[in-house]
This record gives structure tokens, C-alpha cells and sequence, in this order.
């Protein structure tokens, strides 16, 4: 059977700085480009012309906005109510969601629905939600973000997927969006960052377990690199600035936030890109340990600008980087092996671009229609 008229069903807000709302978005695009007919439904706050320049969209898509509250727990029950009607008029092929909870309602309409897995419930009541939502006859597919993530999964809920298919597709990349025709130079100068640093650059949140104590250390030992941070916002973006204050560190410029679209500037600007997860990965909650199944949307987008990438060794992201090959991996909390492998890139270019150009040849197996070609495919 075809599935030609999707709807991927989330109760993310739109637009976001959120990183999942990215997978999100990119995900609809890419469905939208192998030519079958996708909305989003989702409680956007702002136009689509605005959400689609948020993320840099090329390939407009549907979007059907369903305001809510902006108390967490009755918004998402107006959210469910208003999506049963939504989806019940619109007859739909498929539903595509993220979400237990809308993996349920796709169980209550009897609609055909593929529910991607992020993360293993960390409650008794999500998990026997998860389980009710498997046994559904009507689940066509479960897709999971890592080979790491599969395996538990399938350990754990095996005997009631009942011979489901489920498929690891890791997160994806835009390709399209790092064709950049500026140089390093004069994407240093649109960013206002210094021109003859080495620059080590990183992208990303700043929640515990991302590393950013290992980067304001490297600092301190490495006075001839330059880092900066892009990313992070509120209380965690105030902190991370009174403690680069604290210690004086002139070699470290705070960004802040900055655009989805922009991203593929700043990594055209830097000499060598940082990963530095910790053993231990939270969520803005705190309330989930991601670091055995994760697959983080900057590693993809590190591989895509071609620079130098610097990660910790960690199992799950040594599903696609490897040692010496497409990056140098480091223990997570070794300071000083972490300071030698960026000197060490730093003195020896021509084996960080020979490195740079095999990660950007690597990820070019994992552009968001290959993820979706893999995801649609019920051959």
C-alpha cells in the first residue's frame, strides 16, 4: 500500500530554538521533495513564510496550526482534542509523530501511523502508554535514531512489537544549506569574529552533560585558540557568561542563541569544530540521560562543513565518526588529551582538511531524503 497524504503530527511549538524542532520541520521538507503530499500540524505561533524562514526551508509544506495553552498539561489535552478532529475530516494515508501521546490518538482514529522513538520512557505511565500504542495493528513502523537506540528498544519491548518493522535511521543533515561560496575569512567578518585566530567552534545548548566546562578549561590551557560558543539562552547563557568573566578568559567569545539558517556560517568560520559530550547527556528537565542512544543534529551539521571535528568517544557517536578517519575521538573528561588533539590539528593542517573532507563525504550518506526514502520504503 502507498501512503501519499501524510500528516506529521507534533505538539511542538513553532518556530523554536528547540534542536528537535529542526528534525521536525526538515523531516516535512524532505517528505514534500520525494513528492508526497505532507502537512504539519503543530502549534504554531507565527506565519509559515516566518517558520519556513526560521529554519531556512526551500520546499514549502502545509502547516495547520493549532493554538494552545501555554499551560504544559491542559494545552497538550486541547492539542490532542483539537488534532482527533483535524485528523478524522482530513482523511489522511499516514500519521508520522515523535509523541507517545499522538501515537495513542493515531491508535483511537485507527489510522495508519509510523512513530519515530527518541528516547525510552523514563516513567511507568509513559512506558504503558508505549506499550499500549505497539500493540496497535495499525503501527506500520518504529523508527529509531541510532543503532544504540534500536537495541535497547528491541531488548525491552520486543515481545510486544510483535514483528513490527523497526528501522534505525539516524538524524540528517540539509545539505543544500552548506553549498556556502563565502570564505573562511568572510564568514569571520559577517559573524564579527576575529580574522587570523584559530577559531575552535561550538554549536548547541548548553545543558549538563554538553561539555562546556571541558571547552572553558581548554581555554585556559590553550591562551592561542580562540573559542566560541554558539548557542544556549536564558539562565544557562548568564551563567556561562559570568563564568568566562570569572576566569578572566579573553580566548572565549559567547554567542548566544544563534539562527538555524546561520549555523553553516559559523562553521565555515571556525578551524576545528568540539563535541565534547560528557558520559552523562540531560535535557532541558534533566530528567533523561540521552548519551547511549542520542544522535545530535550538530554532529551532522559539523560533518557537512568539511571543517575538523573534535568529539568525545562515546559509543553511540562512534556509529558514524571514526577515529584518525572523519574525526579525532577523545575521552570525554581527558582535559589534556582533548588540548593535544586541537594542538595537534592546529599544526598539522593538511591532516585536518584531509580529515574534514572525508567527514563531509561521509555525511552525504545521511541528507534528510535519504532518512526519508529509508523511513518511506515498506518494500
Amino acid at each position: 500500500m502507498s501512503y501519499n497524504k501524510i500528516i506529521f503530527l507534533t505538539f511542538a511549538r513553532l518556530p523554536s530554538r528547540a534542536a528537535h524542532t529542526v528534525n521536525i520541520v526538515k523531516m516535512c521538507q524532505a517528505i514534500k521533495k520525494i513528492g508526497l503530499d505532507v502537512s504539519l500540524v503543530s502549534d504554531a505561533r507565527k506565519t509559515a513564510e516566518e517558520i519556513f524562514d526560521h529554519y531556512n526551508i526551500q520546499y514549502p509544506f502545509n502547516i495547520k496550526k493549532i493554538k494552545c495553552f501555554n499551560i504544559r498539561v491542559f494545552g497538550r489535552i486541547f492539542f490532542l482534542i483539537k488534532a482527533f478532529f483535524y485528523i478524522r475530516k482530513e482523511q489522511t494515508d499516514l500519521l508520522y509523530t515523535r509523541d507517545v501521546f499522538n501515537a495513542f490518538l493515531a491508535k483511537l482514529l485507527k489510522q495508519p501511523f509510523i512513530f519515530e522513538i527518541h528516547e525510552l520512557p523514563n516513567n511507568r505511565f509513559r512506558e504503558s502508554l508505549l506499550r499500549n500504542v505497539l500493540s496497535s495493528p495499525r503501527l506500520k513502523k518504529v523508527v529509531c535514531i541510532s543503532k544504540s537506540l534500536k537495541e535497547l528498544f528491541e531488548s525491552r519491548f520486543g515481545d510486544v512489537l510483535c514483528r513490527k518493522p523497526c528501522i534505525t535511521a539516524h538524524d540528517g543533515v540539509d545539505l543544500k544549506n552548506f553549498k556556502i561560496t563565502l570564505s573562511q575569512r568572510e564568514a569571520r567578518m559577517a559573524l564579527y569574529l576575529p580574522e587570523t585566530a584559530f577559531i575552535a567552534g561550538y554549536t548547541g545548548s548548553l545543558f549538563e552533560g554538553r561539555g562546556i566546562e571541558i571547552i572553558l578549561d581548554l581555554a585556559v590551557l590553550l591562551k592561542d585558540v580562540v573559542f566560541v560558543i554558539a548557542g544556549g539562552e536564558g539562565k544557562y547563557l548568564n551563567l556561562l557568561r559570568r563564568e568566562v568573566a570569572k576566569l578572566n578568559l579573553d580566548n572565549v567569545i559567547v554567542k548566544g542563541f544563534m539562527p538555524h539558517k546561520k549555523i553553516p556560517v559559523f562553521l565555515q568560520a571556525a578551524d576545528v569544530l568540539l563535541m565534547p559530550y560528557q558520559k552523562k547527556v540531560l535535557h532541558r528537565q534533566k530528567k533523561h540521560d540521552t548519551a547511549a542512544f542520542m544522535s545530535p543534529l550538530k554532529m551532522f551539521e559539523y560533518m557537512a562543513s568539511g571543517r575538523p571535528i573534535v568529539s568525545s568517544r562515546i559509543e553511540v557517536i562512534e556509529e558514524l565518526l571514526q577515529n584518525k578517519k572523519n574525526a579525532l575521538l577523545v575521552e570525554p573528561d581527558n582535559v589534556e588529551e582533548w588540548s593535544h588533539s586541537i594542538k595537534y590539528l592546529k599544526m598539522n593542517k593538511e591532516f585536518a582538511d584531509k580529515m574534514g573532507r572525508q567527514a563531509k563525504q561521509d555525511v552525504k550518506d545521511f541528507s534528510w531524503e535519504t532518512r526519508v526514502m529509508k523511513i518511506f520504503s515498506f518494500n
